[in-house]
């Protein structure tokens, strides 16, 4: 998932590096699953990139996040990876 959210984040650099012309009132979806480790505090910092590029640009997002995985997961439900992220991810990976 990690790898997805990099993939993204370099297609969108090269948007931005190429000077794009966004679509006026139409917003780039990126789809975030969190994680654990060092996904949430990798995430976070990619969120404020994310607002930077709003505040500076005609970039918009819409950012829909998953639910929980992983440990988190498992302790909230006694599974690592709900029906609920298999079907978040099939919807915006797939």
């Amino acid at each position: 998932m990690m790898r997805n959210s990099i993939h993204n984040l370099l297609r969108l650099n090269a948007l931005v590096s190429k000077q794009a012309t966004p679509d006026p009132g139409k917003s780039l979806p990126l789809a975030i699953l969190s994680g654990e480790g060092i996904a949430p505090e990798l995430i976070a910092a990619c969120r404020s990139v994310l607002a930077a590029i709003e505040d500076n640009t005609n970039f918009r997002f819409d950012i829909e996040t998953g639910g929980k995985i992983g440990k988190e997961a498992l302790a909230a439900n006694g599974n690592s990876l709900t029906e609920e992220v298999v079907s978040f991810c099939r919807r915006n990976f797939e």
